[in-house]
């Protein structure tokens, strides 16, 4: 099997112009889907707090985190993914770790 050549690539420029406005179009429900994230997280923090990070409480606390930190890189609110990481002890500046 051959890779396809880079150079031969063609990009549908319609396609990602439907595609980000409808991205757009969804922003609206943003702080809808915010708030359930955000709840979501502070259940998964709660459970770690309580069991600690053995049987899988751990890794739902990091799946909240790196979903959130999606959900902000999506939808262009940066904070909100630095924020995200910092649950999960990862909020050092981009390319350095945390202090």
């Amino acid at each position: 099997m051959t890779p396809p050549n880079p150079t031969t690539i063609t990009v549908n420029l319609d396609m990602i112009a439907r595609a980000e406005a409808a991205l757009k179009a969804l922003a609206g429900q943003f702080a809808g889907w915010m708030q359930n994230e955000l709840d979501a997280l502070e259940a998964a923090r709660a459970r770690v707090t309580r069991e600690g990070l053995a049987d899988g409480a751990g890794e739902a606390l990091y799946i909240r985190a790196h979903d959130l930190k999606g959900l902000g890189g999506t939808y262009e609110f940066p904070v909100v993914s630095r924020i995200a990481m910092c649950a999960v002890g990862e909020c050092g500046r981009p390319g350095r770790p945390a202090a």
